[in-house]
């Protein structure tokens, strides 16, 4: 079963690969192809290999740093994960998953969350990545 979900993101990583740039903004959340991955690094859905990305820093048109996110149950006192509400749903930022995404990658914007909210990200990866 695992082989078969890699030899599907593969093919389907080689469509994404010849597909055109979109710019994202930061404090945009994106439905983003982030692929069947190793060991316990973030999976997409395994049917598109989709998973909510928080634009975190945006480098150029082509590539931006990015914040995986997830609704699944998490310990909410971890510091690992920061909650977010949107439209009476937990979200979490999986803050210890974040990493460098190309623009390619992006499938469809979901929302842009609001300053404050994005400054409460900030100062929590800040504090996970003690810089």
């Amino acid at each position: 079963m695992c082989m078969n979900e890699f030899d599907e993101w593969n093919k389907q990583k080689q469509d994404i690969d010849i597909r055109k740039h979109t710019t994202p903004k930061e404090r945009e959340i994106w439905w983003l192809y982030i692929g069947k991955n190793i060991g316990y690094e973030q999976n997409g859905d395994v049917s598109k290999f989709l998973r909510p990305v928080l634009v975190f820093r945006l480098f150029n048109s082509k590539m931006f740093f990015g914040i995986p996110m997830t609704s699944g149950d998490k310990n909410e006192e971890s510091w690992y994960y920061l909650k977010s509400m949107h439209n009476n749903k937990k979200y979490f930022f999986l803050l210890t998953q974040a990493r460098l995404f190309s623009s390619k990658r992006l499938h469809q914007v979901i929302r842009r969350i609001d300053y404050d909210e994005f400054k409460k990200v900030q100062m929590a990866f800040k504090r996970v990545m003690k810089i």
